[in-house]
């Protein structure tokens, strides 16, 4: 069994452990534990104290003291062991009322009381690295470790917490919701935060998806940077008894199988089933067989290659959801390269990742398109691509023609304008009707005279159709 917290030992990669204990500043026997009673009044009284932690480092039998008493102003409740030591401490409301000599019986007024006093009771969370800097040598001592350096900013006290195998990354379970941290070079970033409908009961990380556990289901959570994916793998309201329930080879979406009801303990993934266990000893499973499911849980573990073998299996209509998601975790090159996927998104991958070669294969498939851009702002999918391929160094000036041909006059002046040929963009101006900005924007003399002539016409039509308007010809002679 897992355990998603240990109060005691930390595993590391040397053959020391790191063990933490609790003890009291005035060496006053209490019962310590990492739950904190509801009726701190009777319970809590003895953590009133001062209480410090201390740690060793057992080398062949031989315990070291790394620190000797590292205390908080207020009482320490738990310890979590990991790549950083978490602490949580309680911090108690102050008791301004006198304490009274005679006892009262217990009503509906002191009740409430209780609860409210109850209800301001804080806790927090503070991490620490392990290795505490040293204290130099002074007059031939021996040199002292410091007290642990603490790492990042006070958190508020969780219900427990899981870090993966890499100790890069660590969840935080609170009652209606989960924090994604990840440390990293000594900081601690805040990377996610998952809503959650109902209390988390136990999580698993396995090659950095984690699996998240309520009491009626289990989802399967992928992160990469500010995003985040998720699978519903099984639920209490379903009555499927494994991924395939229809015996259909798995191409789909994952299908939600049977939850057993109840609190469960993830124990772990063995050959494609994720097993867990209940408070009455049973072991359950679930079915991880599904194509897509297994396209993601490798490309977040960073296998891509073993991901892109399964998209011929899988269904062609997830295709432009498999590029995504490659694209999110940092592959968008691989997606580019799939043949499943639809031109918008392929066009877009390689104006992101500057793949030109891809992206003048697309071009005559968005030059085979028959409607115009709206406009010149460089805002439609075919100026973006055009765009990203005049960075590149690519002419594209050769496209002209086509884009006349096909009446895009758009598109047409907006290639012409970023490959900068002032001909062509005459050309496009004066199909687009925009005579007064040919002419001043044409660099051909000799054709300076046709351009002015049609300029003019069209300026006296257009006066003559004003003329019109705002005198019609049945008044037109009435006061002379």
């Amino acid at each position: 069994m897992t355990r998603s917290a240990s109060a005691a030992v930390l595993t590391t990669e040397s053959p020391r452990r790191k063990l933490g204990f609790f003890s009291k500043a005035d060496d006053t026997p209490i019962v310590t534990g990492p739950q904190l009673s509801y009726f701190y009044k009777n319970d809590v009284k003895s953590l009133e104290a001062d209480t410090s932690i201390a740690l060793y480092d057992i080398v062949s039998g031989v315990a070291n003291v790394l620190v000797d008493r590292l205390a908080l102003r207020h009482p320490i409740v738990h310890i979590f062991s990991g790549p950083l030591l978490g602490v949580v401490y309680c911090i108690l409301p102050a008791d301004d009322k006198p304490a009274s000599p005679k006892a009262k019986p217990l009503d509906a007024t002191t009740s409430a009381s209780m609860v409210d006093e109850i209800a301001s009771v804080k806790f927090h969370l503070e991490l620490y690295q392990w290795d505490a800097p040293d204290i130099a040598a002074v007059d031939g001592h021996p040199s002292l470790p410091k007290h642990l350096t603490k790492v990042g900013e006070t958190l508020q006290g969780p219900l427990f917490l899981e870090w993966d195998k890499s100790g890069v990354f660590c969840v935080l379970v609170y009652a209606r919701k989960m924090l994604l941290y990840r440390y990293r070079d000594g900081v601690l970033t805040f990377l996610h935060r998952i809503a959650c409908a109902r209390p988390v009961v136990s999580v698993l990380w396995v090659h950095m998806t984690l699996f998240v556990a309520t009491n009626d289901d289990i989802t399967s959570y992928f992160f990469c940077g500010s995003r985040s994916f998720s699978f519903l793998l099984a639920s209490a309201a379903s009555f499927n008894e494994s991924a395939n329930p229809m015996a259909i080879h798995p191409a789909e979406l994952p299908v939600p199988q049977q939850h057993p009801g109840g609190g469960l303990q993830l124990l772990g993934v063995v050959k494609e089933q994720l097993y867990m266990t209940c408070v009455h000893q049973c072991v359950y499973s679930i079915d991880l067989t599904n194509e897509v499911l297994q396209f993601c849980m490798f490309v977040a573990q960073g296998s891509p290659a073993k991901a892109v073998a399964l998209v011929p299996h899988i269904s062609l209509d997830l295709a432009d959801y498999l590029a995504t998601y490659l694209d999110a975790f940092g592959f968008g090159t691989l997606a580019v390269a799939l043949p499943t996927v639809s031109i918008g998104i392929k066009a877009n991958l390689c104006i992101k990742h500057n793949a030109s070669d891809a992206l003048c294969a697309l071009l005559p498939q968005l030059l085979a398109a028959s409607v115009d851009s709206d406009d010149i702002l460089g805002t439609s999918l075919f100026q973006r691509s055009i765009a990203a391929l005049v960075r590149q160094g690519i002419d594209v000036h050769a496209h002209f023609p086509t884009l006349m041909l096909r009446r895009r006059f758009n598109d047409a002046l907006y290639v012409a304008l970023v490959a900068q040929k002032p001909e062509l963009v005459a050309q496009a101006l004066v199909a687009k009707d925009e005579l007064s900005v040919a002419v001043l924007r044409n660099p051909n003399k000799e054709m300076d005279e046709g351009l002015v002539k049609r300029w003019q016409h069209a300026l006296e039509v257009e006066s003559a159709k004003q003329a019109i308007a705002m005198r019609p010809p049945e008044v037109s002679n009435q006061w002379d």
